[in-house]
């Protein structure tokens, strides 16, 4: 889907007309990439990790491994480094696989190739991301691209996905730096109403037609 901004000052577009456009984009460079679900990817800051299945002397098991992005293409990421043809990744529930790693003091996207040592409550505090889903309301892609840059733009948030379909905000954000009350305020200073948090009337009435969520 796309939004098209048009000048129409001499009115010849009329509500409910039809157009016919053309949309270019220049991926002819990724034809030929291997590429992966976006659910597959999971993301901290500027590390990439998927987890490859791999064998072991139970069966198999799913290592954590780093890759480079490339663009989105529609719902899918393309691999410029990391995977090769014919690997098997998880493709959904791989959070949780994220977590059982951490649990068992694997390798995981919050410990990079370490294994999680003992920490002091107060280095706990500074060193651990926390992951929060966070119920903001919103309609479209132009929704999810101003509540991502919102919650992005709070000092100590790693990273911000919105979804349409669940009206969650899925954000990891560094404790003692910042909180989920912090970013569903800003949020909703943006003009999606988040949590305790309601966007101003004069904000939310300032939104594209698409963008206006509520009944």
């Amino acid at each position: 889907k796309v939004r098209v901004e048009i000048n129409n000052r001499s009115g010849k577009l009329k509500p409910g007309m039809f157009a016919n456009g053309t949309i270019t984009a220049n991926t002819e460079a990724y034809r030929n990439k291997l590429t992966v679900p976006r659910s597959a990817v999971l993301w901290t800051g500027k590390r990439s990790v998927v987890y490859v299945k791999q064998p072991s002397k139970e069966g198999f098991e799913f290592k954590m491994r780093m890759v480079n992005l490339g663009p989105v293409l529609g719902d899918r990421y393309v691999i410029s480094d990391g995977l090769t043809e014919g690997e098997e990744i998880v493709t959904q529930g791989a959070f949780s696989v994220d977590a059982a790693a951490q649990l068992e003091g694997k390798p995981s996207m919050m410990n990079g190739t370490q294994a999680v040592q003992p920490e002091t409550k107060t280095e706990m505090n500074q060193s651990k991301t926390k992951h929060e889903m966070l119920k903001v309301a919103g309609n479209c892609d132009m929704c999810k691209e101003r509540i991502e840059t919102a919650a992005k733009a709070v000092k100590g948030v790693m990273s911000a996905e919105w979804k349409a379909e669940t009206q969650m905000l899925h954000v990891e954000i560094m404790p003692g730096t910042t909180s989920s009350d912090a970013v569903t305020k800003a949020v909703a200073l943006a003009g999606h109403d988040a949590g305790k948090y309601k966007a101003p009337d004069s904000i939310y009435n300032a939104l594209p037609e698409c963008c206006l969520y509520r009944k």
